[in-house]
């Protein structure tokens, strides 16, 4: 009997317990070549339908031909590259969480608390990507997770997962119009809820459009959010290392300040880890784009990886600085405005105030 490779991984397979005389085994997704092995409660039937106890590890099984999932799934135009899939995880991860957000975790839990759990959220967002991307990889359907959940799981499994997900971003959306609103209100435009309605009938437009062109504007829209972090991250190691008004050394003196660095106790510690997952969430549009990107089976694993430390890296450096430059207790920090995001208040201690927190809020918006 046949045994696997060293070196090649083993794949997770629901199909009938049987391997036909020519090798190949028929499933959802398309037609697999068993190779006379297939795995089942640790018994192999090799293609004389003889059964054999083994606790070797299962053969490798080879992902599934885009060809044949398109057949199987209905054919998307499969038009975003790589580097448009990249973007577009970045974008659905850097917003209100980051920019808003920060300010009302430091006020409830502290700058370690912060810390902390968005370092150990970001944890199991790696855990999560890295399974995600191996069945986005074996599977690249347009369903995703919610055909994966239908498939391994259960369908009503499937079906619950699927009206989960529609119900949490249409909750999202929600609150990134709503924000749309605070940043955009650092002008006093006198009839805020206009700015929600135009920015939910273009979102609603650049989903409608072709496939090629929605990965080429959130490509570069995501660049802003990328810039932003960059220039944001440079500004506070200068802040930090005494290039603010008062030319003042601030090095580590917020974590040392009453009440700091955990704030609230456990009950702040809670609230700030509630406040890290939403942050986090969007990471898994990369699983969803998989039905649409180009040579799923090589683009996928290489975008997983550089996804997440870049993300990561955006993350635990901006909450590093918020930490070391923002107090705590800075006054009305919990307030999710634009005047009290701690990105607003990082580029105000430079000392031209006036342009750089326009430069800001247009960042931001």
């Amino acid at each position: 009997m046949a045994k696997s490779r060293p070196g090649e991984s083993t794949a997770l397979l629901t199909a009938p317990c049987q391997a036909p005389e020519d090798h190949t085994l028929e499933g959802d997704y398309g037609t697999i070549d068993a190779r006379s092995n297939f795995r089942d409660d640790r018994r192999y039937i090799n293609e004389r339908s003889e059964i054999q106890h083994v606790f070797s590890p299962a053969p490798a099984v080879d992902a599934l031909p885009v060809p044949a999932i398109d057949k199987m799934t209905g054919s998307l135009h499969r038009g975003l590259s790589s580097r448009q899939v990249q973007m577009i995880a970045i974008a659905g991860t850097i917003g209100t969480g980051l920019f808003l957000g920060t300010g009302k975790s430091l006020a409830e839990g502290g700058p370690a608390a912060m810390l902390i759990c968005y370092a150990l959220v970001g944890f199991i967002v790696y855990v999560t990507l890295l399974l995600l991307g191996e069945m986005a990889t074996q599977y690249p359907v347009a369903g995703s997770f919610n055909a994966y959940a239908t498939r391994f799981f259960s369908p009503s499994y499937g079906f619950a997962l699927s009206w989960n997900y529609w119900f949490n971003d249409a909750v999202s959306v929600a609150s990134d119009l709503t924000a749309a609103q605070l940043v955009l209100g650092y002008w006093n435009v006198p009839h805020p809820w206009i700015i929600s309605l135009v920015l939910w009938i273009f979102l609603v437009a650049i989903n409608a459009i072709h496939v090629k062109a929605y990965g080429e504007l959130e490509y570069w829209l995501a660049s802003l959010k990328v810039v932003t972090i960059v220039i944001f991250i440079i500004i506070g190691i200068v802040v930090n290392a005494g290039g603010n008004r008062d030319h003042h050394y601030i090095e580590g003196e917020n974590w040392r300040i009453p009440g700091a660095p955990f704030v609230g106790g456990f009950g702040g510690f809670a609230k700030v880890f509630v406040t890290a997952s939403f942050a986090y969430g969007g990471t898994e549009s990369l699983g969803i784009t998989a039905g649409e990107t180009t040579n799923p089976t090589k683009n996928m694993p290489r975008v997983v990886k550089f996804v997440f430390w870049r993300i990561l890296l955006f993350y635990i450096l901006s909450i590093l600085l918020i930490g070391l430059n923002v107090p705590w207790d800075y006054p009305n920090l919990s307030n999710a405005t634009t005047t009290t995001s701690p990105f607003t208040i990082v580029f105000k201690q430079v000392g031209s105030s006036k342009h750089l927190s326009k430069i800001t809020h247009r960042m931001l918006s």
